[in-house]
């Protein structure tokens, strides 16, 4: 509520690992030891519910990046398209198949709240191959994808620029985004 009176009207509500609003079904109650990643089976916890819960009511935007399948299921079944569901910094698994990307189900779900998906820049989420180095043609061919998919209206550039990615080849700045 004080996050929302401030002006805050998108909340990323994961990262990487568990917290007080995502657990392991397994593990239902979070402790403050060695943090677990998210994994597919991370689903919310009644905290992470009733925070879903607030932030529809409030009509803030979710953000479901780095959310993994159960999780992600739930936010969009407790939210039945009532709020817009972002993926502030993901891209499409069909072209690169890591759990942190989206499957054109995902991708659907997001665009029918009338939401946004903004691409990635990191390579690992472009690109599955190790051995190669992203470049500006993977990104474009991820924004096709979910384009295809979603609509033009549901895709937007995420960078994700924080200084912790792997960038692609002529896209290390935010200068270069010219290049897409």
């Amino acid at each position: 509520d004080r996050l929302h009176a401030a002006g805050v009207r998108m909340v990323g509500i994961a990262h990487w690992f568990q917290n007080d609003f995502f657990v392991d079904p397994a593990e239902p109650q979070h402790t403050n030891q060695e943090p677990r990643r998210l994994d597919d089976l991370t689903v919310l916890s009644e905290k992470g519910r009733a925070l879903i819960r607030r932030m529809i009511e409030k009509q803030m935007i979710i953000d479901v990046s780095h959310l993994r399948r159960a999780a992600f299921d739930e936010v969009v079944a407790l939210n039945a398209d009532r709020t817009p569901l972002v993926a502030s910094h993901s891209n499409a698994r069909a072209l690169c198949d890591v759990p942190r990307n989206l499957d054109d189900s995902q991708i659907l779900a997001i665009a029918k709240t009338g939401g946004l998906i903004g691409v990635c820049l990191h390579q690992p989420l472009l690109v599955s191959d190790g051995e190669r180095r992203a470049t500006v043609v993977d990104v474009v061919d991820h924004i096709d994808h979910l384009k295809r998919v979603a609509g033009v209206a549901h895709v937007a550039i995420g960078t994700d620029f924080e200084g912790g990615i792997t960038s692609p080849s002529g896209l290390g700045r935010f200068e270069d985004l010219a290049n897409i």
